[in-house]
């Protein structure tokens, strides 16, 4: 599984995932790129995204931009780079959880799965 990690998942969060899972950081890729643009990439590339933006489900469903693999869209609050570490690394080892063709809401306590549109 690849991910695509939004600019706002903190640099020493990426910094301990790269040696743990397959990812690209958008600041590494494109600094400042636009929310249609990450969509794009990551439709293209076939990247689940990890982002706290709320804005990608607003595109995704309402302005019919291009579908990703997936989105995880991160709703806990930002305590610290360990806290969003620890919740993200919870996430993406739990065998259970299935993230490909979904839209993912992550809260601190519950997961809440929306099927994304069909291509």
């Amino acid at each position: 599984m690849s991910y695509l990690l939004n600019e706002n998942i903190p640099l020493e969060v990426v910094g301990k995932l790269r040696d743990e899972i397959e990812l690209i950081w958008v600041k590494d890729w494109k600094p400042a790129a636009r929310d249609e643009e990450i969509l794009a990439f990551a439709a293209k590339s076939d990247h689940i995204i990890v982002t706290f933006d709320k804005d990608f489900g607003e595109l995704i469903f309402h302005k019919k931009y291009p579908i990703p693999k997936g989105v995880i869209l991160l709703r806990f609050p930002p305590k610290s780079p360990k806290y969003i570490l620890k919740k993200i690394r919870e996430l993406l080892t739990d065998p259970d959880l299935d993230f490909e063709n979904h839209f993912a809401s992550v809260s601190e306590y519950e997961i809440r799965f929306r099927p994304l549109p069909k291509g």
